[in-house]
């Protein structure tokens, strides 16, 4: 048995991956072609009402919503990689456009402008306040303790109870400290330097 040299066996592989790229060219020509030969067949299809359960034409009184939906939910059976012939298409829902000249045309405005008239349509519309946030949740508990003066103080049975009043009052710009007193813990206002 003869055994191929260095050069030959180099000019095989050339001659091999040469064919394997014209093979590669002529699957990807000839996919294209394909997929443009189903998309012209399923537009004709569509058209005729022949094939009005595939397509799930839409009835003329809906129409308008498809055409003027924000987004589409497209619902079908199989998962969403499946070749065509096993996914079938349940009904198309159309998500409307809530609020009129909702998006941007960049022809009529610029973008400052368009954040601006949707920031006052959406203020205009819920015009809901933004409630005051709140610092934990037993703030007001503590609020009579705000009027503290330098050199009070104020006890307390538990630690979890100074720590939180202790919190509380920090929160409010006051310099404090504790001490355990027999069995209380007392709180004391510093004088705030």
């Amino acid at each position: 048995m003869k055994t191929e040299t260095k050069d030959q066996l180099r000019a095989k592989i050339e001659n091999l991956e040469e064919r394997n790229a014209n093979l590669i060219k002529a699957h990807e020509r000839i996919r294209g072609e394909l997929v443009e030969a189903n998309q012209k067949l399923h537009e004709c299809q569509a058209a005729d009402p022949e094939f009005a359960d595939k397509y799930k034409v839409v009835d003329p009184e809906n129409a308008y919503w498809m055409e003027n939906a924000e987004a589409l939910i497209e619902i079908s059976t199989g998962y969403m990689f499946d070749a065509e012939p096993a996914r079938k298409r349940v009904c198309t829902i159309p998500i409307p456009l809530l609020m009129n000249d909702w998006r941007w045309n960049s022809e009529k405005e610029t973008r400052e402008e368009n954040d601006a008239r949707r920031e006052k349509a959406l203020s205009e519309s819920f015009d809901i306040p933004l409630p005051e946030k709140r610092q934990g949740r037993s703030s007001s508990r503590w609020k009579n303790f705000t009027t503290m003066e330098v050199g009070q103080c104020v006890f307390v049975n538990t630690r979890e109870e100074a720590n939180s009043l202790k919190i509380y009052l920090l929160r409010q710009g006051m310099k404090l400290a504790t001490r355990k007193v027999d069995d209380q813990i007392g709180i004391w206002r510093l004088p705030d330097e």
